[in-house]
Parts: structure tokens; C-alpha cells; sequence
């Protein structure tokens, strides 16, 4: 049994019995100041033994790194938390739940923990208990697909990815976090034979899949629905019948009506950029295009972009599927299957939906000719239309879109204002501001190794004013997420660059031509450009600039070359 001691300070204030029989003063409204526990020292000398958390029976999994409710032996039950959340109306709607639930609260009932402390205590709690052999029941099963979707949900990730290779007695689990693809220790080795069946058992949930069974030498898709105490998560199921075994790839989308929807300041774009986004968004005709990588944030952007429409026009989405829920917008979610050519549901809605008079419409992503053929037909109609795209970057959106993979015609995207805006974006991890290593006063070693920085810069005619690296050691501030390889990263930094066909002289000769829209004759990108600016103020570590963009010495090399071709 874990067990924590419940340490219980004494305030000055307590041992002057007088106090109560001298005048009360008027009322103020005081904060509070309640117990600290600073250090896991503190723990022993607590009062009654700890027994274990109660996030899972009163729905709080996913605040477990900022409050935890717990049980003593004694049957008394309170709250710990960090300083910064302990206060917070969460924090009341924790203690309201433990009274709902019949447990009678300590006094007090609220302690402040160290941040490395309440992270402890979670990872104790943390142990992983799946079905063995002898107890596989369907119930089983879905149990333990449960508890891998409440870890995912509870340390943020986008996507679980169950890897299974049947050649091997255990398999893997991963989940995709913060834009990174990780391995927890807990789900690093796990019965290939169980996974096998909790994905069968899991698949006769799903709607809209290819195929009766789960089929593991076949691609299939669909999507199911998960309860996570007052959460509902749909899961969009896509597998692959890779040569060790089936990969099945699940991206978590929270449909929870509370979810509070992304605002366009709050992304990162810089102030020029917002300026540009909203003067189109209000622009009729012609289609807004997000462009990224897998994990770049172009949902979370084209959600925060819709808000800006405005209130007396028409929005209807068709999404595959419904990623945010937007209140002001007819949503539409296909589920497109993989074992046929056509798709009719999809026709149906396209016809239905040139007679709805809308203004703008929302298609989740471009990735086919069928996708393809709506986006012309809409944007085309002159219908505003709001779209992503997996592209390389801004100046060849319409190279991909003219793909033999999409097909959308470079006639029809040379003519005037139907490419209204194009917008490439990646999301880079962020140093933690609080242990980042500073270059300047680090070992003389870092020094010489970050000599290459320097001079590269340089060469490109830019300065890098502070540098700084990874803490690979995190600390008490970016820990908190219990996940190793996060130490030292805390959030993410958007970079993004746009186009604006209408402004370039060339647009539909370069299209036409099938040529990037924009030659950069620049020393960097301008996305490059704006990445090593973040390393130059201490935001981004120069390494993971690289690791996206490639070594600065190449943009070094690129620019010699421009120049030697000028002479």
C-alpha cells in the first residue's frame, strides 16, 4: 500500500489562545494561508497514513498535475495541490465532488505541494494494471483500452499509436505529445497477444469502418466514442497493416460542449500576420489554405480563424471528422470509407449543400481527388472557403493541390482571387524559461560548440543576442508533465508564413508554369527567418530549429551560391 504522512504546520497565530476574546475586527476578505509541503522529508512526519488517489472516482484525471484528491486511512479525505491552483474554483469543485461522494473532509482540507512532490505522488499512482492471460473478458479488454485512452487524455496527447509486432511476445504503445512521439516506461511492453484482442474487441465499437472484424492484414478506418467521466472523446481509428503487424493510429478529439475554443491571439502569429488574416477572412470569395506538417496545429488555427467570421453569415463545415465544435456553424461529419471508389454520403452532401445559402464553408482538409473536386466546386461558386493541406511550405500549396494525388486544375487556381490566402505554420517545443541553459554563462565547452551559431549568423547578416539550450534535467516548473522526454520544454512556439496571391505580379504565370510562388532570394525562408529570431531571444533552442529546418551551414552554402550566380 503507498502510503504519504500528512504533514500539518503549525501557525503562529494558533498558539495565542487571547486572540479569540480580543475584539474582532470588520470583516476582511483574506486569503487563506494553507499548509506547505516542500520536500518529500516532510512527508514522513505526517499525520494519519495516505492510501491512494481519488482522480479516477470523481472524474479530476485530467487536473492530476495541478490538484489531487486523496483518502487517509482514517477514511478522511482532502486535497492537494499546487500553490497556483489550490485557490481555484477547480479546487472547490474537487472538495464539492469528495462531499458528493460521502467522504468526510479533513481539517484542513487543502495542502500546497512542491511541484516536484504532487508529480511523485502522481507517478506512484501511475502503475499500469492490464488484464493477464487468464482474465481476458470483453469487459477486460475494454477496460484496459480505457485506461490507455485516460493516460493519453490526462497527458495531452493528440494521438495513441498501438504498435503490434507479432513476432514478438510484447508490443509497445505510443502517444504523440506536445508534437513529439513518445514511449512511457508503463506501456513499453505489453502482451502482443492482448493488444491483439483488446484492438478486436475495440473495433466492434466503431462506426462507419471498413470490414466486420478487425483485420490486421488490411487498412482500415472509422471512429468510436469514449466516456472519460464527464468527457466525451471521439476517436478517429485509422490502422495499417505494416510488415510486423498492424499500426493503429488513434487521434483523440475532445467533443465536450465546455471546451473552450482557441482565440487567434493566443496562437502565436505575429501582429502583421493577425492584421492580414483577419482583413481576408472578411473578403468575399476565394480560399484560405493551412499548410503543415503532421502535429503543426493547422485544426487548432483554422478553428481560431472561423471565429472571426462574422455573425451574419452563413458557416456550414464538412469535416471527416468534426474536430472542434463550433456553435456558430452547421457541422457536418463523413465518414469516408476505404473499400469504395465513390462516396456517395459525400456527393449527397456537396449537392445539398450548394443549395443551403451559406457564405463559408469549412472542408477539413484537401488529401484527394475527391477532396480535390469539392474544393473547386465551392471555391468556384464563390463560396469563401476555409481549408488544410499537408505542403512543404506556403509558396507550393499550389503545387500540392495540382498533384496527380489531388488534381485540382492550375487553370482554374491561375484565375484571379480564387487562392485568397495560403498560410504555412509549424510548432516548434519552447525552452523552459525558469532551467534553460544560457550559452553565455555555461562551460567553455558549449561555448566553442555554439561558435558555429555564431558565425553562421553571421554570414546571413543576423545577430543572435542570447542563446540558449535545453535543460535535459528539467526542473520543478516544466516536470510537472512526467514525461522525460518534455524536461525542459514547457509549451510550444508557432511560426507560420503567408502568401497572398493577389499581391504577387507573377501568381498565375509561376502557377501556370507549375513554379513555386515565391523564389527566396532572401538569406533565410521567412519562417526560417522567424524561427532563429526565437532562438536569438531565448525561446527556441537552436538544435530543434535545426532539427525542422535543417543545419544553419546549409543556408550559409545556399546563399554563397545566389550570390556567386549574381556575378
Amino acid at each position: 500500500m503507498l502510503w504519504y504522512p500528512l504533514f500539518q504546520r503549525r501557525h503562529a497565530k494558533c498558539e495565542e489562545p487571547e486572540a479569540a476574546h480580543r475584539a474582532a475586527p470588520a470583516p476582511v476578505a483574506v486569503q487563506t494561508e494553507y499548509p506547505y509541503i516542500a520536500c518529500d522529508e516532510q512527508l514522513r512526519l505526517l499525520l494519519p497514513e495516505y492510501q491512494g488517489l481519488l482522480s479516477n472516482q470523481l472524474g479530476t484525471q485530467a487536473l492530476a498535475s495541478r490538484l489531487a484528491p486523496v483518502v487517509l486511512s482514517n477514511g478522511l479525505a482532502l486535497l492537494f495541490g499546487l500553490r497556483e491552483h489550490i485557490y481555484s474554483d477547480q479546487a472547490d469543485e474537487v472538495l464539492r465532488r469528495l462531499e458528493q461522494a460521502a467522504y468526510k473532509l479533513h481539517q484542513p482540507e487543502r495542502y500546497i505541494l512542491a511541484p516536484h512532490v504532487l508529480l511523485a505522488l502522481s507517478r506512484a499512482n501511475e502503475a499500469v494494471s492490464m488484464p493477464n492471460s487468464a482474465a481476458r473478458s470483453p469487459s477486460d479488454l475494454k477496460a484496459a483500452f480505457q485506461q490507455i485512452v485516460q493516460w493519453a487524455w490526462q497527458h495531452q496527447a493528440s494521438d495513441i499509436h498501438i504498435n503490434v509486432h507479432l513476432q514478438q511476445s510484447t508490443s509497445s504503445v505510443h502517444f504523440s505529445v506536445g508534437g513529439r512521439y513518445v514511449a512511457p516506461e508503463v506501456y513499453g511492453a505489453i502482451s502482443t497477444q492482448l493488444l491483439m484482442d483488446m484492438l478486436a474487441v475495440v473495433w466492434m465499437e466503431i462506426e462507419g469502418g471498413n470490414g466486420a472484424v478487425f483485420d490486421p492484414t488490411k487498412e482500415q478506418q472509422g471512429r468510436c466514442l469514449v466516456s472519460l467521466a464527464q468527457q466525451q472523446i471521439q476517436l478517429r481509428w485509422a490502422s495499417m497493416a505494416a510488415d510486423t503487424g498492424p499500426s493503429v493510429c488513434l487521434r483523440l478529439l475532445d467533443l465536450g460542449q465546455g471546451r473552450q475554443l482557441p482565440q487567434l491571439e493566443q496562437l502565436g502569429y505575429q501582429a502583421e500576420q493577425l492584421e492580414q488574416l483577419r482583413r481576408l477572412i472578411l473578403a468575399d470569395g476565394g480560399a484560405v489554405v493551412l499548410a503543415g506538417n503532421v502535429g503543426s496545429g493547422k485544426s487548432t488555427s483554422l478553428a481560431a480563424l472561423m471565429q472571426c467570421i462574422p455573425a451574419h453569415r452563413k458557416v456550414i463545415t464538412l469535416e471527416d471528422p468534426v474536430e472542434f465544435r463550433l456553435p456558430f456553424a452547421i457541422q457536418n461529419s463523413l465518414g469516408r470509407r476505404l473499400d469504395m471508389p465513390t462516396h456517395e454520403a459525400f456527393a449527397s452532401k456537396l449537392r445539398a449543400l450548394k443549395r443551403s445559402a451559406m457564405q463559408d464553408v469549412l472542408l477539413g482538409e484537401v488529401r484527394d481527388r475527391e477532396t480535390g473536386r469539392a474544393f473547386m466546386d465551392l471555391v468556384g461558386a464563390g463560396v469563401n472557403v476555409y481549408t488544410t493541406l499537408h505542403a512543404a511550405s506556403a509558396a507550393t500549396i499550389s503545387e500540392r493541390l495540382a498533384s496527380d494525388f489531388i488534381g485540382v486544375s492550375r487553370e482554374f487556381m491561375a484565375m484571379p482571387g480564387l487562392l485568397k490566402l495560403l498560410v504555412y505554420q509549424a510548432l516548434l517545443p519552447k525552452l523552459c524559461q525558469y532551467c534553460a541553459i544560457d550559452i553565455g554563462a555555461s562551460s567553455s565547452a558549449l561555448q566553442i560548440a555554439a561558435d558555429r551559431w555564431y558565425q553562421a549568423a553571421e554570414c546571413l547578416r543576423f545577430t543572435l543576442p542570447r542563446l540558449r539550450l535545453r535543460n535535459t534535467q528539467g526542473c520543478e516548473h516544466c516536470q510537472q508533465q512526467a514525461l522525460r522526454d518534455y524536461y525542459g520544454y514547457a509549451g510550444r512556439q508557432l511560426l507560420a508564413e503567408l502568401i497572398e496571391p493577389a499581391l504577387l505580379l507573377d501568381a498565375d504565370t509561376r502557377i501556370r508554369n507549375a513554379r513555386p510562388l515565391l523564389d527566396y532570394d532572401a538569406e533565410l525562408p521567412p519562417i526560417v527567418r522567424q524561427a532563429w529570431y526565437c532562438v536569438g531571444q531565448g525561446i527556441l533552442a537552436p538544435h530543434d530549429v535545426e532539427l525542422r529546418f535543417g543545419a544553419l551551414e546549409t543556408y550559409v552554402g545556399i546563399y554563397a551560391a545566389r550570390q556567386m550566380r549574381k556575378l
